[in-house]
């Protein structure tokens, strides 16, 4: 349903969010879509909190002094590899020295490249990293970090029983081996994930497929559990979601939810998030004011099951709880 308003949006905040979230819009012609990525969407949404929860526990991490998790890279290679157990001590920034390894924070993501220098702009302290196997040897493209977005840094390395210092070193003979393997490996692995992406979706389309996905979906409905992920920001106006899980036996207050422009609707089977909904709260400044649902995101290999209705269902029955007026503010997707 494509409407076209008779006069043009002059809100600014509700234009992003109208381009940003929705396939329906614009419903001017003065907003432009941005178009809508839902792998990348859907990713954000599963991933996005992970980061940014580190951060808001920053205190409780420095008191219990290390943590550990484990490397996804190999641009830190040969001193760091991808399935490395990395031991993180909760430092003050002003205990970090150049050619350690912190662990901070870069668009919503948790990242560990060396320092290589140390600058203060306009009177604020940045870390200056780059990554060990950077070829270039001057700093224009290292990336700065402020101080405040350094969660800690890396003391040691676990590869299987052996344990190494974070000390950059020089690759040898079984390195290279090593880390040439890996790539072709990785290589073989997102190529034939594509492929089977693409005899996923043909499948998809046979209607064999369809009935048995729905008799199978039939059978895993009682596993399935729902939560709303409602936008927040906290003091350094980073974006962040508060998870609010809905249990059949519990009443939940829903009354916050007209107080944010969107919120999602996320579907768990077996607490594994499969797909979410976004449902836009439009202003009263708006001539289609009110609850719409923009986008229905399910993960590809829950598609065809009938999963993307019982998602519309629940949101319509999450937006019955608000008192909204469903008929007069609902749009198909």
């Amino acid at each position: 349903m494509n409407s076209k308003s008779t006069s043009p949006c002059r809100n600014d905040n509700l234009k992003r969010l109208c381009s940003q979230y929705s396939d329906m819009l614009p419903c001017c012609d003065t907003v432009a879509p941005m178009g809508n990525k839902f792998m990348d969407k859907g990713k954000i949404l599963w991933t996005k909190s992970n980061c940014i929860d580190l951060f808001e526990l920053k205190n409780e991490l420095l008191k219990s002094k290390f943590f550990r998790f484990k490397a996804v890279g190999w641009c830190m290679f040969p001193a760091l590899k991808k399935g490395d157990v990395l031991e993180v001590r909760a430092v003050c920034p002003e205990d970090i020295k150049i050619g350690d390894i912190p662990v901070y924070r870069c668009q919503n993501k948790l990242f560990a490249h060396r320092i290589v220098d140390k600058q203060i702009i306009d009177g604020k302290e940045y870390f200056l990293t780059k990554p060990d196997t950077s070829k270039q040897n001057t700093l224009k493209n290292a990336e700065k970090i402020p101080k405040e977005d350094i969660l800690g840094k890396i003391e040691r390395v676990k590869r299987g029983r052996e344990i190494f210092s974070t000390q950059k070193r020089k690759a040898t003979t079984r390195d290279k081996l090593l880390y040439k393997k890996a790539i072709v490996s990785s290589k073989l692995t997102t190529s034939l994930k594509k492929k089977l992406r693409v005899v996923l979706v043909k499948l998809q389309s046979f209607n064999v497929y369809k009935i048995v996905a729905k008799k199978l979906a039939i059978m895993t409905r009682q596993h399935l559990n729902f939560e709303l992920a409602i936008p927040f920001f906290n003091k350094r106006l980073t974006q962040l979601y508060r998870r609010i899980a809905l249990k059949d036996n519990e009443k939940t207050d829903f009354s916050k939810l007209k107080e944010s422009d969107f919120f999602h609707l996320v579907m768990k089977f077996k607490n594994k998030s499969i797909g979410y909904a976004t449902i836009l709260n439009r202003q009263d400044c708006c001539p289609h004011s009110g609850f719409w649902i923009g986008d229905i995101y399910i993960r590809l290999r829950y598609r065809e099951m009938g999963f993307n209705s019982i998602l519309l269902d629940k949101a319509r029955e999450v937006l019955k709880e608000t008192g909204s007026n469903i008929k007069s503010q609902f749009a198909q997707c």
